[in-house]
């Protein structure tokens, strides 16, 4: 089966695609930083179950998740799946056993990191 994966709007930041900043950029890790300070539910959620230390590069990666690994016209079959599934939701860290809910929240904020985004790029 061929399915297409859901992707989020994407918004132009300047010149650049608002996913172009993310943890491999000076201005997207200073926005990553930045979104973590904020109330969002994503960055609360982050706050209370991931040190500090690791959470820039936590957050990132959950980004990354959300709206860099997305394509058009995925191939699935149940092996596929199954190892998405798994990098999805459990592959994310000693701090996060599933990451189910945090995938989502960020989902739901994802308006609002592009807002950080602005700010810093």
């Amino acid at each position: 089966m061929i399915e297409d994966d859901q992707l989020p709007p994407e918004t132009m930041i300047g010149e650049l695609p608002s996913w172009c900043l993310d943890t491999y950029s000076r201005e997207g890790r200073a926005a990553l930083h930045a979104f973590l300070q904020g109330d969002s539910e994503t960055a609360r959620w982050v706050r209370a179950h991931v040190p500090a230390a690791r959470r820039v590069n936590f957050l990132g990666t959950v980004v990354f998740r959300v709206e860099g690994q997305l394509c058009l016209q995925r191939l699935r079959w149940p092996v596929a799946d199954e190892l998405r599934r798994l990098v999805d939701f459990e592959c994310h860290g000693r701090d996060c056993a599933d990451a189910t809910e945090v995938l989502q929240l960020m989902r739901d904020d994802i308006s609002l990191l592009n807002q950080v985004r602005a700010r810093h790029a």
